[in-house]
């Protein structure tokens, strides 16, 4: 018995790599469409496209050393949703070497099952997330984004980057030339498969180097390493709302960006959970940090430190009444839909 038991999983190992095909793109047929099968080249017997749990997807340079690319030459990708085991990519030209279309009807979602099933290579490459899109990362791990997962026409539904249910996705970036491994330029959300209190909690952890910037909703538990700014660039304003589940960590929280208007031109740091960290506040001209939940910050590690905030001439901290500096006494408060 043992051994029919033992001969069944190895045919099923067996099977789920026959099911698997790598695929490279080439836009062969020139429309840029994820799901038409002669953009891709593959060792298979029918048409097919990357839409498998088993699949991998590369994205390279369409020609030699990226020369003369143009951004006509990578995909759109055009589906409701597909699951796939990895996609890679490895041009660097630019531009978006993947772009998910927007639709105000229809969510466009891809989904990544294997564990560590992103990578970005070569330091220019992006994704950019439009209205309604939805990035999924199933199987937490670690991803290599030597590039930028960009949030931009964001339209009545912000595109979103969601981590699998109760996993831990650790984002890693090499920095080169300032480039941001998360970039709001319009509102994006940053959430778990299920954003509610009682869920298992999904966990994003920003390596040292690794960047948030611009406008978000982060509701997932945030150990940040790295750095938040709510400008997305070197001036525009952005809002960041952090909100259900806590966040730490020994990076840097930056509300930087704005022009001061008196006109909702200004950036915020809104803190809606426990907010633990041994990192620096820099709160910037005509910046707002708001505290409404509670917060404690120690500098070194050491227990008692005073922390290390910095408010800028012009910025402003606005704490919630009967708001202790004190995180363990936050609740989660998790308002977003799943």
């Amino acid at each position: 018995m043992k051994t029919m038991h033992s001969a069944m999983i190895v045919a099923l190992a067996t099977a789920s790599v026959a099911l698997a095909t790598d695929f490279t793109w080439t836009n062969g047929d020139g429309d840029r469409a994820w799901t038409n099968p002669l953009n891709w080249d593959y060792d298979g017997q029918s048409p097919a496209y990357p839409s498998n749990q088993y699949d991998t997807a590369t994205i390279p340079c369409i020609n030699p050393g990226c020369n003369g690319d143009d951004q006509e030459d990578y995909p759109i990708f055009d589906s409701s949703e597909i699951t796939i085991g990895s996609l890679t990519i490895n041009a660097s030209t630019n531009f978006h070497e993947l772009t998910f279309a927007a639709n105000q009807t229809t969510p466009r979602k891809l989904i990544i099952a294997s564990r560590d099933g992103l990578t970005l290579n070569n330091g220019h490459a992006d994704i950019l997330l439009q209205e309604n899109s939805r990035l999924q990362l199933d199987g937490g791990g670690v991803i290599d984004l030597r590039g930028a997962i960009v949030f931009d026409n964001a339209g009545s539904t912000p595109p979103r980057f969601i981590l699998g249910d109760g996993t831990t996705l650790t984002v890693r970036h090499a920095k080169q030339n300032d480039d941001v491994t998360f970039q709001g330029v319009e509102k994006g959300l940053i959430t778990g498969e299920v954003a509610a209190q009682n869920d298992r909690a999904e966990t994003l952890v920003l390596a040292s180097g690794a960047y948030i910037r611009g406008s978000f909703d982060i509701d997932v538990i945030l150990l940040n390493n790295g750095e938040v700014h709510t400008a997305p660039d070197d001036g525009d304003p952005g809002v960041i709302n952090l909100v259900c589940h806590p966040k730490a960590g020994s990076g840097h929280w930056y509300v930087d960006g704005g022009v001061g208007t008196g006109q909702g031109q200004e950036s915020t740091l809104l803190v809606a959970t426990g907010l633990n960290g041994t990192g620096r506040i820099a709160i910037d001209r005509f910046g707002w940090f708001i505290v409404e939940r509670p917060a404690a910050f120690v500098h070194d590690g050491v227990s008692g430190d005073t922390g290390n905030m910095s408010i800028r001439e012009g910025g402003t901290l606005r704490v919630k009444a009967d708001i202790a500096f004190d995180v363990h006494l936050w609740t989660t408060d998790c308002l977003f839909p799943v």
